[in-house]
């Protein structure tokens, strides 16, 4: 007699047990095969990384790491928690980062760099020029609004809907060697509406500034 060790079920021949195994436990991981009335796979006894309690697994491709499904997500959750408490630490001070900034660099560290870079670092270090500009025309909103918090209107018609920070001296006849602090100083920045800003940097307002 041939017994199924999932339900108990007994048969006379082996054939009779395998496609009851087949048809009635279809689902099952390793309950597929038998050979001689004993799994193919063979069973190991492993110790649960997380409780550290023993358990047997078939040697399958599917061979369980923990005991049970609640292990696995505790300790999923517990390496979670781990990598958010690491602490992380500035590259160029050492002072450690928040856990906002995402960056290598601490926020007085990246003014201090920002200060410092020139024109061709920024040019040199980014994909295209359309990215260094970008970079520009960001830290440049950035410096305006940090001195001119409620002046968030064009400086010519009055217009308050959308303005865009334009710079009196183009960036372009900077050169290589000047910094970002130099070219986005506030003095060297103004707020106008898109038209406007379109005029100034076609040489067509005739708006002393």
């Amino acid at each position: 007699m041939y017994s199924c060790k999932i339900c108990g079920k007994e048969f006379e021949k082996k054939q009779q047990l395998g496609g009851h195994v087949l048809c009635a436990h279809k689902n099952n991981s390793i309950n597929k095969r038998y050979f001689d009335g004993s799994y193919i796979y063979k069973k190991i006894t492993k110790v649960c990384p997380f409780c550290g309690e023993e358990f047997e697994t078939a040697t399958n491709k599917k061979e369980k790491t923990f005991c049970s499904v609640s292990c696995s997500n505790n300790s999923r959750e517990r390496k979670k928690t781990e990598k958010e408490k690491k602490k992380r630490f500035c590259s160029t001070c050492g002072n450690e980062l928040s856990e906002k900034n995402c960056r290598k660099v601490c926020s007085y560290c990246l003014i201090l760099m920002q200060k410092k870079r020139t024109k061709k670092d920024l040019f040199m270090t980014r994909k295209n020029w359309q990215s260094a500009r970008s970079s520009i025309r960001k830290n440049a909103h950035d410096v305006y609004f940090k001195y001119n918090r409620k002046e968030n209107k064009c400086k010519i018609c009055g217009y308050d809907k959308h303005i865009e920070i334009a710079h009196i001296k183009a960036v372009s006849l900077f050169e290589e060697s000047a910094t970002i602090a130099e070219i986005n100083a506030i003095d060297n920045l103004i707020a106008l509406c898109p038209n406007h800003h379109w005029e100034f940097d076609n040489n067509l307002l005739n708006v002393k500034i």
